[in-house]
């Protein structure tokens, strides 16, 4: 039992004397679970009365008899921050502070759930708690029917003139959902942008904390302005919006790339933004998409002719150095792949420190060896996505408990600013997000502060954990990274490659997202799907060959047919290297395939004997880089008889030659043995 002080032990003392004691539960018996939330934030100011909603949940098979519900409230604030939450998220198994109030609970169907309030006057509330600023727990007991719970809730008392404050950064995460094509389609993207979608959600989160950061998706700019004026009207009007938000907006990487799992995977650099759309539209449905329209659904808007790459792209970025590593991935080695890929500015977890107190010395600019990052408070980060995320009582008592942290640290100055990121949920920060964002502006003593700024405050150097990304996601990233390299080598091989490789590329990015984490079995489908599009893509061009060759005489040539299925025309070189030596290639020829044609090339050979062979044939780039299969085909090498009797006949020559020197030869010598 933590000591409050004299006054406060004695009250608890004399509470637990009066309370009966506690039967044992028989087994069958109802359980119940409780969540307490002070309404208006947890917030008392002083003179103010103080209302609290108790949430009592049946949890068991068997009605919950009425019973009795206990407050006790804290004389004294707690502490620190760690007090806090390990009071509130451990309750103990005993009311600390003075009781405050005892009413009845209601009788609760098993499985249901009733929320009882409970009124504290101003003259009770200020009776225990005083003037002083600060966080106390509020406790609650249940007691019905042979059981007894606990729960615990924070409550924030600032006092008239209180000068303390303190600093809190977030983001607002814009971010488009999980799928293969590296563009949201028309349907989904009406989803997000109509109203109660994760974009608009966003979009009002945004508006209500003017200093929170954007952080955006440079995909959800390209998915509506690919569709052009096929795009829907809600899109249009939210893109119009956001343009017109004064909030600090930060570009992530483009499908906001898990980069530390890039880094993993083995990549050069962080994949970023694509170079080329190419020939890409958002109409097709994507893997987030509905199944595919009836015939008598709404037919899908027609595709329309892209806008260039910078002007799907361009924004007016407040930042582009900013990424947001997956917390748990991230190690010190990632993070000079990080800033030499110009992403110099990661948000990190507190739980990717090694020291467990870094929230309060850094504050939250720190540095691990020579890069600068921002470290997001693990805790302020949990309760802001459970606020967020969560509704009624539940999403009270987790903005209670997050004001509580922020005047724990106004009161202390432990931190003189914490960071808090949400959740990425769809594609944004969570329905609530704005709600909380306004409680938190509500707060004089809450100063709002963007990322920009936060950067700017004096720097810690810390020590990372080393993390880790799963073994069998690294493999997957590294097979789709090898697949798309084959992609990549046949646009060396064109003049204008962009139209083409632009939505292969599009779909790596997509498959790098960030938005896949969470769904393991779905993005290995996924990855799957997109690795098997690289195979196909590659083997649009591939060798035409159906039958055995048979190959007559000497020097001469092969001819050898080279079909491209691809919508540009490629440059590709034929090499070729028979099985044995019966056959000699002497040497490799290029040749330029049109659009969906194909063409014939002459590869020179020189036969050197009968019998057979089996030519190997490879494509490459006119660099030497290999593009998809090769193909070995069997030849018949049949060297001819032209050249079987010139090589007779030479022989004969020569021999006849040869008789006749040599008659020549003896004669002479007989004339001179004749000669006196």
């Amino acid at each position: 039992m933590r000591a409050r002080g004299p006054l406060a032990a004695v009250a608890v003392l004399v509470a637990l004397a009066a309370a009966p004691p506690v039967p044992a539960v028989a087994a069958g018996e109802p359980s119940a679970r409780l969540v307490v939330a002070p309404t208006a934030a947890g917030v008392l100011r002083a003179g103010s009365a103080l209302d609290v909603d108790v949430e009592i949940t049946n949890r068991g098979t068997a009605r919950l008899p009425g019973g009795t519900l206990r407050l006790s409230l804290d004389k004294y604030p707690v502490a620190s921050v760690e007090t806090l939450v390990g009071r509130v998220s451990q309750p103990d198994a005993a009311l600390l502070g003075y009781l405050v109030s005892t009413t009845r609970s209601p009788s609760i169907d098993a499985g249901a759930t009733e929320t009882v309030r409970v009124h504290l006057s101003r003259l009770v509330v200020d009776s225990v708690v005083g003037p002083s600023t600060g966080t106390r727990v509020l406790g609650v007991e249940l007691r019905a029917g042979g059981i007894s719970t606990f729960a615990d809730a924070a409550v924030t008392r600032i006092a008239n003139g209180f000068t303390g404050s303190v600093g809190f950064g977030t983001v607002v995460p814009i971010t488009a959902p999980a799928n293969e094509t590296g563009l949201v389609d028309a349907a989904t993207l009406e989803t997000l942008t109509g109203p109660g979608g994760a974009w608009d959600d966003a979009l009002r989160a945004a508006r209500a904390e003017p200093h929170a950061s954007v952080a955006l998706d440079p995909e959800v700019l390209a998915s509506i302005r690919a569709l052009g004026r096929a795009a829907p009207a809600s899109a249009t009007d939210f893109l119009a919006a956001l343009q017109g938000l004064p909030n600090e907006t930060v570009r992530l990487p483009y499908a906001d790339g898990d980069v530390t799992l890039e880094h993993a995977a083995g990549a050069d650099d962080v994949t970023g933004a694509p170079k080329s759309f190419g020939s890409a539209t958002a109409t097709a449905p994507s893997a987030s998409a509905s199944p595919a329209p009836t015939a008598s659904a709404t037919p899908a808007p027609e595709a329309t002719a892209l806008p260039s790459t910078k002007d799907l792209l361009d924004w007016s970025w407040s930042s582009t150095r900013v990424s947001w590593p997956v917390a748990g991935t991230v190690s010190a080695e990632a993070l000079p792949f990080l800033a030499s890929s110009d992403y110099s500015i990661p948000l990190l977890d507190s739980r990717d420190v090694a020291d467990s107190r870094a929230r309060v010395a850094a504050g939250p600019r720190i540095r691990v060896g020579p890069a600068t990052a921002l470290l997001a408070d693990a805790t302020a980060s949990q309760l802001l996505q459970r606020a967020a995320t969560s509704t009624g009582v539940e999403a009270a008592a987790a903005t209670a408990e997050l004001v509580g942290v922020l005047g724990t640290d106004a009161v202390t100055g432990d931190a003189h600013a914490v960071l808090a990121l949400p959740a990425r949920v769809s594609g944004g920060g969570g329905a609530g997000l704005d709600r909380v964002l306004k409680s938190l502006a509500g707060q004089d003593w809450i100063t709002g502060t963007d990322l920009t700024d936060l950067l700017k405050g004096a720097s810690t150097t810390v020590r990372l954990h080393e993390g880790r990304v799963p073994a069998a996601r690294v493999r997957t990233a590294s097979d789709l990274y090898s697949a798309e390299a084959g992609v990549r080598r046949i646009g060396s091989a064109m003049k204008e490659p962009g139209r083409i490789v632009g939505p292969e590329h599009l779909a790596l990015l997509a498959a790098l997202s960030t938005a896949w984490r969470g769904q393991d079995r779905e993005w290995s489908t996924a990855a799957a799907d997109v690795e098997r599009r690289f195979a196909r893509f590659v083997l649009e061009i591939h060798f035409d060959q159906r039958s055995p060759i048979t190959y007559v005489g000497g020097a001469g040539a092969l001819p050898v047919q080279v079909t491209n299925e691809l919508d540009e025309p490629v440059t590709v070189r034929v090499n070729g290297t028979a099985s044995n030596g019966r056959l000699r290639v002497e040497g490799t020829r290029d040749v330029t395939v049109p659009a969906n044609a194909g063409a014939s090339v002459r590869l020179p050979v020189q036969s050197i004997s009968n019998g057979d062979v089996r030519l190997t044939l490879t494509l490459t780039t006119t660099h030497g880089s290999p593009i998809g299969r090769s193909l070995t085909v069997p030849i018949t090498v049949n060297a001819g008889w032209e050249a079987v009797g010139a090589v007779v006949l030479a022989i004969a020559l020569l021999a006849l030659f040869g008789t006749g020197v040599y008659r020549n030869v003896r004669r002479a010598r007989r004339a001179l043995r004749r000669t006196p």
